[in-house]
């Protein structure tokens, strides 16, 4: 739609605007903090002073309550990568209009449960002023929450941006699953002990996510080749003459070596307050971490201008630095009293990916595995049927583009047909606003429509409209 695609084009260009004056600043923040905590660090003075049954050399004060300087340093850089984050995708997954074609997608716990945000999504989806209105109320009161005088001002406004967050995340489910970290990260300052909750939500990313890359033999074919092109070329000069396939043999290892120490990170992360990670490891962890971090930066996100990897990854070291290194000695992970909000976040955190190892979990977002090909779903496009002649039979002549339909490969077609009857929104615009079978409108029936179809068709229910007018592509030619 043109009118869609020009408010998409207009606010992705506010974003982008929002996100260069965001940029800049935590880039300098990042080097600045991360780079004076790391080399505190590597001079030895060290606060976790670890060796096997041995507890950390803290303050048992300052282990017990955090001081009000970290706590608000800690604060300021949730909010400020949470702004940043959201305005990376203003116009795609926050702000909307009267032209989107895409549904809210609410939250629905089925049958079982008998709770469904269904109806709250369609509400906002024919209201999206309302939409529009919260999510900058929402990002103007972050700001804000950072500028008043007392703890108590910042607890009551902050639980009422975490609730106007929570409901915006829940009403369109495709928010939640890359913004879950910042709504739990400022949550967090709502109950005791914030500190542990940042942490386990730091150990579950770097746990999850380098497994996750770990094990698929997709993200070394697919990912590491264009992520680490600047390591494989090195490697490759270092290498000489060796043949092709002992170069990509040396890469595959190297790549794997540094997935598996990001494994490590998040391992360290939950061993540190058993006193059973040495303090050598402990510094190892945040020599790797900012590594690794800096590469992303400059030679992922600076090089190829993606600035999600900027918010993300400075976001991601900040933390890190700020409770690992001695420029924090907070509360003790695990061993320290644990609040229900606590448990909270660890469920989170760590049944998704849980569940998708045994393929119940279709959210690979939810499962901190964004850049491991396979484990964050598949991308199915809905066609009307009658155009199957019109499309290619090869993909840039050598790729066969499998197509799905009722009648053709019926088996795949099935199950990825039936996920999209479950996934339609409750509109209620059309004709018939008690049908609960006729969920889509005229205008979105049109396109389908066969040359012999009449008035009737738009009175049949959203399966047996859909079923014989539908052709799903094979996504496997996008990678």
């Amino acid at each position: 739609d043109e009118k869609e695609a020009q408010w998409v084009a207009r606010w992705h260009m506010v974003g982008r605007r929002l996100r260069l004056v965001l940029t800049w600043p935590q880039i300098v923040v990042f080097s600045m903090l991360a780079s004076a905590a790391l080399v505190y660090t590597l001079i030895g003075v060290c606060c976790y002073d670890i060796v096997p049954g041995a507890p950390p050399m803290c303050d048992m004060e300052m282990m017990a309550s955090p001081s009000t300087l970290i706590l608000t340093s800690l604060y300021l850089v949730c909010v400020w990568g949470a702004i940043a984050e959201m305005s990376l995708f203003l116009g795609y997954h926050w702000l909307s209009h009267g032209y989107r074609t895409l549904p809210y997608w609410g939250l629905d716990l089925g049958k079982r449960f008998r709770f469904s945000l269904q109806p709250v999504s369609s509400f906002f989806y024919r209201h999206q002023w309302l939409n529009n209105v919260l999510v900058l109320l929402l990002m103007i009161g972050l700001v804000c929450s950072t500028m008043l005088p007392t703890a108590v001002a910042r607890q009551f406004l902050l639980a009422l941006l975490v609730g106007v967050f929570a409901l915006l995340c829940l009403v369109d489910l495709w928010r939640i699953f890359y913004y879950n970290y910042f709504l739990l990260s400022l949550a967090a300052f709502l109950f005791p002990n914030p500190t542990i909750t940042i942490q386990i939500v730091l150990a579950s990313i770097y746990l999850w996510s380098g497994f996750g890359k770990l094990v698929q033999p997709m993200f070394y074919t697919d990912t590491a080749p264009t992520a680490f092109r600047h390591v494989a070329a090195l490697l490759s000069w270092l290498s000489g003459s060796s043949t092709v396939i002992t170069k990509q043999r040396i890469f595959n290892a190297f790549t794997a070596i540094g997935v598996f120490q990001e494994l490590l990170m998040g391992l360290v992360m939950f061993g540190i307050p058993f006193g059973i990670v040495p303090r050598g490891v402990v510094i190892w962890m945040l020599v790797f971490n900012y590594s690794m971090h800096l590469y992303i930066v400059c030679f992922i996100g600076l090089a190829n201008h993606i600035h999600t990897f900027i918010s993300w990854n400075t976001w991601c070291a900040l933390l890190t630095q700020y409770i690992f290194s001695p420029h924090f000695c907070g509360d003790i992970l695990l061993t320290s009293h644990w609040h229900p909000f606590h448990w909270f976040t660890f469920a989170i955190m760590t049944v998704p990916p849980v569940l998708m190892l045994f393929g119940k979990c279709p959210h690979g977002a939810l499962s901190h595995s964004y850049f491991a090909p396979g484990w964050y779903g598949y991308v199915t496009p809905f066609l009307p049927i009658k155009i199957a002649s019109k499309l290619p039979i090869n993909i840039n002549g050598r790729q066969k583009l499998l197509r799905y339909t009722h009648g053709l490969n019926s088996e795949e077609f099935s199950p990825v047909f039936d996920y999209f009857i479950r996934t339609l929104p409750t509109l209620k615009l059309n004709s018939d606003p008690s049908s609960n079978t006729r969920l889509t409108t005229r205008q979105m029936r049109q396109p389908f429509l066969l040359p012999g179809d009449t008035e009737e068709a738009y009175k049949l229910s959203d399966e047996e409209f859909f079923r014989t007018r539908t052709l799903c592509l094979d996504d496997t030619w996008i990678n």
